[in-house]
């Protein structure tokens, strides 16, 4: 994935000298891909098996807040291409089909990965697009972008599609559930390490009109926090620092439970695409970034045997193979944390962190009274290279309740800088 970047000197948000440590951008997807040109979001989320791609750009675009140095793309199939067949993935900013780097896949792949570096300035339009003559055969499955920025930090990107209502939802996690401020009734985003939100970009397809608002801001058990952004009237796009620390938490049903919250005022136009772009970065350690895994606001389901979460994914599954996330540059996981409710009293679990089907780090969780939060906050050391597969085993081990509603996060590492 690394072409032999010279490592050199940045400043971060703070003013803190950074390194130019290199993070990945993740999606889960089961896009058909067919026989004709489509598009995905960089940051596509749990999408049902047999869904199609947009056929134009403009549904799928994400903003960019600052320059981003893309390194490298690499690609998981449900299967390996039969014989004959061949995909063609690339990136495409603002409506140009981008060179490098680029995946042609041919037959017998199923994962592939593919170096260049392409660099995309502030305020570009990001997404990919796809051209196959694969006549459906297998599903897109999964994918990682590997990146870096000048100022040494991370960028979490969301693309939300047609959702015209003010909601709550979980921000490093699955999109696609309702649910409110932090108590133990739901299952928001919960985080074992603290981090700053700095700069973000929203943007939208459809102007909202004359008088009318979409905005974007944080939520904790305290109600609003940092800066609200706002789009209106004929605009489609805002950018501002949301500037604001997110704590360790030290209660799950309390503080350091973050969700972000999408307001309306007036009736905005109906929108297909609702991208974020969140700047972000570890208090700590400025390498680290945050995958997450996870169900929203979707029971994942409780059983005496194992079962599996993938990248941002909605609900739990026995398939592992289904859900497993693709790796694209190589790093450690170094910190596992989430939350768990909805248990019955002395209810246990058994969790996994597994890379190839193997699991790489065990722990469990206790849920402490019936209906009650539990958490996880966890150091691991687990390594891993371009092309592994990643996902969470989890099983009941005492006072089975049937289901529960999960989330995890991931904190990751680099192992490599630029």
């Amino acid at each position: 994935m690394r072409t032999g970047f010279t490592i050199e000197a940045a400043v971060g948000w703070d003013g803190t000298p950074q390194t130019k440590f290199p993070s990945l951008w993740v999606g889960t997807a089961a896009y058909n891909l067919g026989g004709t040109l489509g598009f995905f979001a960089p940051t596509t989320i749990g999408t049902n098996s047999g869904s199609t791609l947009e056929t134009t750009a403009a549904k799928t675009q994400v903003v960019l807040t600052k320059q981003v140095f893309i390194t490298g793309l690499t690609i998981a199939l449900s299967g390996q291409l039969t014989s004959g067949k061949s995909i063609s993935i690339r990136f495409n900013v603002n409506g140009v089909t981008q060179p490098s780097p680029a995946i042609n896949m041919t037959s017998g792949q199923q994962i592939a990965s593919a170096s260049g570096l392409l660099v995309v300035p502030a305020g570009s339009a990001l997404c990919l697009e796809v051209t196959a003559d694969n006549t459906n055969a297998v599903t897109l499955q999964s994918f990682s972008i590997g990146y870096w920025t000048a100022d040494g930090g991370a960028i979490l990107l969301r693309q939300m599609g047609a959702q015209n209502a003010a909601t709550i939802k979980s921000i490093f996690g699955h999109l696609g559930q309702n649910f409110g401020p932090p108590v133990n009734s739901s299952a928001n985003s919960w985080y074992g390490r603290a981090f700053h939100m700095a700069k973000a970009q929203v943007h939208v397809d459809v102007a909202p009109g004359v008088g009318n608002i979409w905005g974007y801001r944080f939520v904790d058990g305290s109600g609003f926090i940092g800066t609200q952004l706002q789009i209106t009237d004929g605009f489609t796009d805002v950018v501002g620092d949301v500037n604001v620390n997110i704590p360790v938490a030290t209660d799950p049903s309390a503080a350091g439970a973050v969700a972000y919250n999408r307001t309306v005022t007036g009736t905005p136009a109906a929108i297909n695409d609702f991208g974020i772009c969140q700047e972000y970065q570890d208090a700590l350690d400025s390498s680290v970034f945050y995958i997450g895994f996870g169900t929203g606001a979707t029971n994942i389901g409780g059983a005496a045997t194992d079962r599996f979460i993938g990248y941002m994914q909605s609900g739990g599954t026995t398939v592992e193979s289904t859900v497993q996330g693709v790796v694209g540059a190589p790093c450690t996981i170094v910190s596992f944390f989430g939350r768990l409710v909805y248990g019955n009293a002395n209810e246990a679990y058994e969790l996994a962190i597994r890379v190839n089907g193997v699991d790489k780090y065990v722990t469990s969780l206790a849920i402490p009274g019936a209906g009650a939060a539990a958490f996880v906050n966890t150091s691991p050391s687990v390594a891993l290279a371009v092309g592994d597969l990643v996902s969470i085993r989890y099983k009941n081990t005492a006072n089975l309740s049937g289901t529960f509603v999960g989330w995890f996060v991931l904190g990751i590492q680099s192992t490599a800088v630029y």
